[in-house]
């Protein structure tokens, strides 16, 4: 059900007051006395409301603050995390030590309190804070499930080592855990990834630990951004075509596009508001080539 606005309220109860008003100064002793009753009323609701917009304000408030509170500790601790020692697990080719159950399971975030309290009133909170609150505690619960089937897949005993591989992956946890922002560059490595072979969205999803909702986004705006041959949806992905090497065109020139060659005769050609990220990554396996 819609919410009446505030200025539809405002103005009924003008109207109202108005209405009100030109009863008292009718003369008439029946409508005068309705006319007091309608403005009675009128001031209990006028009170009402305010009271109520007070109410909400610091309803608001409280929660967005101990909200704060509760995600600055959890945020934290990954982050200090993150950089020792679970950073040293980042690169594929990284080969840190092994790490046995028992301080595995020291690593495992705590169970989020106050957001489980006050889940149905996130709504209260203004602009994209809900949304980032929940995608973050989705993240942590990532986490923590990990690190609980990681340490269940391992013998039963503290002593025992967790395999690489999975340090690896829950190491990468802790990265996408406190970190949102996706560059286009790993957007579009991730989704290459997932395209490499049959049935590898769950398993690229899981690995950089994003939903798989999320990544079936990505491949969908690159689809639709090479169907299109522009970049509707902004900078994420940018169509790039390597064709056989050929002087550059004025009408190319003219439409804003970049055309980079390769010294083995490779040209790419970018189209208009290509990331800088993207065409980094492009000449350098073009360089490798």
């Amino acid at each position: 059900m819609r919410v009446p606005s505030i200025w539809w309220i405002a103005g009924v109860i003008a109207l109202g007051a108005l209405v009100a008003g030109a009863m008292i100064a009718s003369g008439s002793e029946s409508l005068g006395k309705a006319g007091f009753l309608i403005l009675g009323a009128l001031l209990a609701i006028v009170t009402g409301v305010l009271v109520e917009v007070r109410k909400r304000q610091v309803q608001v408030r409280d929660l967005a603050r101990v909200l704060y509170a509760e995600l600055t500790h959890l945020v934290a601790r990954c982050v200090f995390d993150s950089e020792a020692p679970w950073k040293d697990y980042w690169p594929k080719s990284a080969a840190p030590r092994l790490m046995n159950t028992a301080k595995l399971r020291k690593f495992a975030p705590a169970t989020p309190t106050i957001y489980g309290a006050t889940a149905g009133q996130l709504a209260l909170l203004s602009g994209k804070a809900p949304q980032t609150m929940i995608e973050f505690h989705y993240r942590l619960s990532a986490l923590r499930r990990e690190i609980e089937n990681a340490v269940a897949g391992v013998a039963p005993s503290d002593s025992a080592n967790v395999p690489l591989d999975t340090l690896k992956l829950i190491g990468l946890r802790f990265r996408r855990t406190w970190r949102r922002r996706w560059t286009s560059a790993e957007k579009l490595r991730i989704v290459e990834e997932s395209l490499a072979g049959s049935r590898l969205v769950s398993a690229t999803a899981r690995r950089y630990g994003i939903s798989r909702q999320l990544l079936l986004n990505w491949r969908k705006a690159l689809a639709s951004d090479h169907e299109a041959g522009e970049g509707s949806i902004g900078p994420p992905f940018v169509p790039a075509i390597v064709v056989p090497s050929a002087p550059p065109t004025t009408e190319a020139i003219e439409a804003g596009q970049i055309e980079i060659v390769s010294p083995k005769g490779l040209r790419v050609v970018f189209g208009p508001g290509v990331d800088v990220e993207v065409v980094v990554r492009i000449v350098r396996g073009l360089e490798r080539r």
